[in-house]
């Protein structure tokens, strides 16, 4: 029963730590006195217990402190606080009950007197906190208690004088001649049981062992004492036999007692001070369990990535310092994971975070600290981060008891490591220089229909009205391809301007799909240039007749989709020349030194590029952009827009900057070295009368597809460069061939040459005499198309050889 006492005392202790106990493991309690027994007589409470110690003779063992005392549970080890004997704390009140026998026997063998001075060693330890009950034996009274009328007397006070004096009353005129032992002590149980449980209990009881009047048994007194709960029961049997009584001795031994045997009143007074050491020498023990724990931190290292982009333009005005620093940390919180145990609870906790700099992130909270702790850091200083050192994470943690808890943290460690890079360009100057140019180009006689529409596309610019037709001026477009979009416009007014010219429309199909043998589409596609013709610039329609065939007369190549967009189309020819004669037109161009920049980076990353990006640009906006996967290329060529040649010139210096990407997605930015832009126009040299250049450029009437043949058309176009050529002894001549990208690349490139050599023989055989170097040709294939590839007329405009003629012009 005492096992199962302990262990349900114990439940109360543990309770308070089950959150960070490593288990319910009983509580341990020794003494460094060799061969003594402890005995905990009452948990009072988590902190303090009530505990008795005897030696191995079974005596008390007295004058025990602090330091002799070891507690533990499981593996945690107790601080005693204090150790002090219990009559010497105010702390736990004592509750006695003392069961007195005063028959008439008591004063047959003169044991008033020892008796009373027995008693009276009782009292002496009586503290004002402690709670005296006394019952005696009553032939006139009777006390209703746990159902029974008892033939018993009961008193209480806490003053002492009054206990005495109610005892020698009970063995003067209270002197019974009934025996009522049980019903005394069965009073003295329920007297106990009004009693705190958590409270140290004792029932003495004083008899002569007989029991002679009673309405009940001594079984009926073991059965109430069961639920009654704890308590001490000590017994003295006055009784002149050697022999001790077997009901007192089996009642105390069962409630944590025992029963000494008294044979004459001389034996009295030492055997109450026994009793009264036994109250006395319970220990008063307080203690805690200190609680303990670790904590660790992750991540176990932060690093610092530091980006040090270069800018090469700002180098002079950052006086020599063009590099700027972007600094980014890898993780921006820590996670702390505390492990705690206490046997009680947790008040509060406190972390914090801090390096050489001070402090840097801190949390606390009541009560348990969860298991999991998130402390975010301060990154708006990453570089005072760097270089504050290692942090050190610690943790201070308040249990309900007040006690202290300091961890501590592995320090995370913190790193540095830095990307760089810089940014050269080979160039350091561009010329763009504006050029008077007269341009000859081809007039292309074809009109293209989207498959399946005889209606004519919007890129064809068309008039409202007749009266638009007035101010139509041909020598007022510029680009090739502008004249083209132009065809309609420009032979209806050449037709005007020629009243005996005609032209003959042919429609066309692809022949193929659903414009298969459908020359009725053909036929409505040559009626709408008809309609348009004599609607708008009102051509007489004799001078329109129009025809309708299937494939063009020279068609292009059926089994590709371009070839057949080129086979879709309405033809114009004509009696007369001037009609179909190439379009004339005098503007200014500029042409660049160089349309390629070449740029040189060198990045030094500490991880993985995982792509970048080149933008070139003037204030104007961008002028180029290239980008790549991965770590850029030793060397990157970056092409310029030579048809915006204008905005390149007007748009100041040209500024390069490549962004580098890592695989951490962070940035490298690089600025090169502005590169100056020099704009020479040919405005500025005539009102400075210095000389200018002029260029005439002259593109061949088209050549048909896949062939080379020089036309008749084409020769006289030729001849009149010759001519040019003799009058301007210092104009050098640049014959170069082109193609479509329709075909292989290899054959592309032999049939430009061939026809750059064609119109070179042709042009050496006019000229008449060795051209000592003035004329060069050669061949590009698709490599350097003129035009958009993607259009059926920008193919066409491919198919032909440019001839441009330059000199210097004086002022």
């Amino acid at each position: 029963m005492r096992s199962r006492f302990i262990l349900l005392l114990l439940s109360f202790l543990l309770f308070a730590g089950q959150a960070f106990a490593a288990g319910d493991a009983a509580l341990q309690i020794k003494t460094t006195v060799p061969g003594s027994t402890v005995k905990v007589e009452k948990m009072l409470a988590d902190d303090k217990v009530l505990l008795s110690v005897n030696d191995n003779e079974n005596k008390p063992v007295f004058g025990l402190t602090a330091e002799n005392f070891i507690i533990a549970s499981g593996q945690r080890n107790a601080r005693i606080i204090t150790a002090q004997p219990a009559s010497q704390s105010f702390d736990v009140p004592r509750n006695i009950v003392l069961v007195l026998d005063n028959s008439l026997s008591m004063k047959q063998r003169n044991a008033v007197q020892p008796l009373l001075a027995g008693v009276d060693e009782l009292l002496k330890i009586l503290r004002p906190i402690d709670h005296m009950e006394i019952v005696v034996f009553s032939e006139t009274e009777k006390v209703a208690m746990g159902g029974r009328e008892l033939h018993v007397r009961t008193f209480s006070s806490k003053q002492v004088d009054d206990l005495r004096k109610f005892v020698a009353e009970a063995y003067g005129e209270g002197i019974t001649t009934t025996t009522v032992l049980y019903e005394a002590v069965q009073a003295g149980l329920e007297l106990m049981r009004t009693m705190p449980a958590n409270e140290p209990r004792f029932l003495v009881v004083f008899t002569d062992g007989e029991d002679l009047n009673s309405a009940f048994k001594g079984k009926t007194v073991q059965e109430t004492a069961k639920g009654v709960g704890d308590f001490h029961a000590f017994g003295i049997d006055f009784m002149p036999t050697s022999s001790k009584d077997r009901f007192l001795t089996a009642f105390t031994d069962e409630h944590n007692g025992e029963t000494w045997k008294a044979t004459s009143g001389t034996n009295l007074v030492p055997i109450f001070q026994s009793v009264a050491s036994r109250m006395e020498y319970y220990y008063l023990v307080r203690f805690l369990f200190p609680p303990s724990g670790t904590l660790s931190a992750s991540p176990a290292n932060l690093t610092i990535d530091e980006v040090e982009s270069f800018d090469a333009s700002k180098v002079q005005e950052m006086a020599g310092a063009g590099a700027s620093i972007v600094r980014r940390i890898d993780a921006s919180t820590l996670t702390l994971r505390p492990t705690v145990d206490t046997a009680y609870g947790i008040e509060r906790w406190k972390v914090t975070a801090a390096n050489t700099a001070g402090i840097l992130a801190t949390a606390s909270g009541e009560g348990a600290p969860p298991a999991e702790i998130t402390l975010p850091l301060k990154t708006d200083d990453l570089e005072g981060l760097a270089s504050g050192g290692d942090i050190e994470v610690s943790m201070e943690i308040t249990d309900t008891k007040g006690q202290g808890l300091h961890l501590t943290a592995q320090p995370v460690k913190v790193t540095s490591q830095r990307t760089t890079g810089s940014l050269e360009v080979s160039t350091a100057t561009l010329t763009i220089e504006e050029i008077k140019t007269i341009d000859s180009s081809p007039m292309l006689g074809y009109v293209y229909f989207a498959e399946g529409s005889s209606e004519i596309p919007l890129k064809y610019v068309r008039l409202a009205d007749p009266e638009a037709t007035a101010s139509f001026d041909e020598t007022r477009f510029s680009g090739t391809l502008e004249k083209y979009h132009q065809v309609l416009n420009i032979i209806g007014k050449r037709l005007i301007d020629h009243p005996e010219a005609a032209i003959v429309i042919t429609g066309c199909n692809a022949d193929t799909g659903p414009e298969k043998g459908n020359k009725e589409l053909s036929a409505m596609r040559a009626s709408a240039v008809r309609d348009y013709f004599q609607t708008i610039w009102q051509i007489a329609p004799e001078r329109l007749p129009v025809e309708e065939r299937n494939l063009p007369e020279k068609p292009s190549s059926n089994r590709t989709e371009e070839g057949r967009a080129e086979n879709r189309r309405v033809e114009i020819r004509s009696n007369v020349p001037a009609i179909l004669a190439p379009i004339r037109s005098t503007y200014y161009a500029s042409r660049i030194d160089t349309d390629v920049l070449t740029f040189h980076p060198t990045v030094k990353a500490v991880h993985d590029v995982a792509g970048w990006t080149m933008t070139v640009e003037n204030k104007n906006g961008t002028v180029a952009t290239t980008s790549g996967q991965g770590a850029p290329p030793a060397e990157i060529q970056v092409a310029l827009k030579t048809e915006q040649l204008n905005d390149l010139a007007t748009g100041g210096d040209i500024t390069a900057r490549m962004a580098v990407e890592d695989s951490k997605g962070q940035e490298l930015t690089m600025v090169a070295m502005p590169i100056s832009v020099h704009f020479i126009q040919t405005s500025q040299r005539l009102a400075e009368k210095q000389d200018y250049k002029i260029q005439e450029k002259y593109a061949l009437i088209l050549f048909d597809f896949d062939r080379d043949t020089i036309s008749g058309g084409n020769e006289d176009i030729v001849i009149g460069i010759v001519a040019r050529l003799m009058s301007l002894p210092q104009a050098k001549a640049d014959i170069v061939g082109h193609t479509d990208n329709i075909g292989k690349e290899d054959y592309n490139l032999k049939l430009s040459e061939r026809r750059a050599k064609s119109v070179y023989n042709l042009l050496t055989a006019s000229y008449g005499e060795d051209p000592a170097g003035r004329i060069q040709y050669r061949g590009v294939g698709a490599a350097e198309p003129l035009y958009d590839n993607a259009t059926p007329e920008g193919r066409a405009f491919n198919r032909t050889v440019t001839i441009t003629l330059e000199y210097t012009a004086a002022n």
